[in-house]
């Protein structure tokens, strides 16, 4: 990778060259921005990690890197491979005087037959370098996520017999309050094709907003041409961009939340007490190791535990009676009300072993 590229990428967020080129190593391989942000802080050296849920520094990262990136074909690679970017850079330079006409004259040849192909490839060009430009990307992904609306269509074809996903065939929520149980939903919904699924935003504002900052001269007589750019650029790159990458991190999140949420309720779970309202020994059975004893409350909390070894070879009448006392101990202490012997190695000996004790 080109270390002036990355120099200057470090520089403008304030973080190391190492960790800039880490991070474009990873999103080189595939992996996406909020990975990289939860489970591979070690190689990025906790990267922004006050704010990891956004993941900002490593998607303003890839943002400014996309320029440089080697692109597949597109229509604006194919422009300039036709020698059109000089056009693309004299329109963004907004003359006042002259015409279009003019301007495009000097590129038409065998390849671009007249004006009409030189202004659409120059505009393809144009497109692609709004599309590519940080700032601009930042603040739409910003705009889109805050104010942003998922919505949720029932698809013609779709085949919901059963009505699961009903409550998605007409609905809609702002993006910032999506809950992650619900995002999940609609991905099942939409992998089913049940529904399709798009985020709505002010499109007017945010062209208005790409308008503001790139249209340097109101009276040139190109400012129609670059006005239809920015809205291809929004519509045809941008804008299906950002949604992909909004979604994208919304479901990892989400999957987090799940795990978690899964975690939490397994461990409720093989917390609960076996009974209600009983104090219980719990009697593991074995017999090279031993017997693993412990007493729970009668709210399943622990209160104490013991090992002891009754069935070694060769074990006498004084031990095995003082391992007795020291069950019976617990039994009296913590006024235990029922022994549960595991089922396993030992459990018949332990079984035997306790009813006579």
């Amino acid at each position: 990778m080109n270390e002036i590229i990355i120099k200057e990428i470090a520089n403008q967020l304030n973080i190391r060259s190492e960790q800039v080129l880490a991070v474009l190593s990873m999103l080189e391989e595939g992996n996406t921005i909020p990975f990289i942000a939860r489970y591979r802080k070690e190689k990025t050296g906790a990267l922004d990690e006050e704010q990891i849920i956004s993941a900002n520094k490593l998607v303003e990262v890839e943002d400014l890197y996309r320029p440089y990136k080697e692109k597949k074909k597109t229509k604006a690679t194919e422009a300039i491979k036709a020698g059109l970017e000089p056009l693309a850079k004299m329109i963004l330079s907004f003359p006042i005087k002259g015409s279009i006409e003019e301007l495009s004259k000097k590129f038409i040849n065998d390849n671009i037959k007249n004006v009409d192909e030189a202004v659409t490839g120059a505009s393809y060009i144009i497109a692609e370098y709004i599309s590519d430009n940080a700032y601009y990307r930042k603040s739409i992904r910003n705009t889109t996520y805050r104010m942003g609306t998922l919505v949720c269509k029932l698809k013609k074809d779709a085949n919901d017999p059963k009505k699961v996903y009903e409550m998605y065939y007409d609905y809609k929520e702002q993006v910032k309050n999506l809950k992650p149980h619900r995002v999940l939903a609609i991905n099942r919904a939409e992998n089913e094709k049940i529904i399709t699924v798009n985020i709505d935003v002010d499109v007017e504002n945010i062209l208005g907003y790409l308008e503001s900052k790139i249209i340097k001269n109101k009276e040139s007589f190109v400012v129609n041409i670059v006005k239809d750019a920015i809205k291809d650029s929004y519509k045809r790159l941008i804008a299906p961009s950002i949604e992909r990458e909004i979604r994208s991190d919304l479901t990892e999140i989400a999957h987090e939340a799940a795990i978690e949420n899964f975690s939490k309720n397994l461990e409720s779970l093989l917390l609960t007490p076996p009974m209600k309202e009983k104090v219980v020994l719990a009697f593991d059975p074995g017999f090279v190791n031993g017997c693993k004893l412990a007493v729970i409350d009668k709210n399943g909390k622990y209160l104490e535990s013991l090992i002891v070894k009754p069935f070694m070879n060769n074990i006498n009448t004084t031990q095995l009676n003082t391992i007795k006392a020291q069950i019976m101990m617990l039994i009296k202490k913590y006024n235990v009300d029922i022994v549960s012997i595991g089922n396993g190695t030992a459990s018949r000996e332990s079984e035997a072993f306790i009813a006579n004790t």
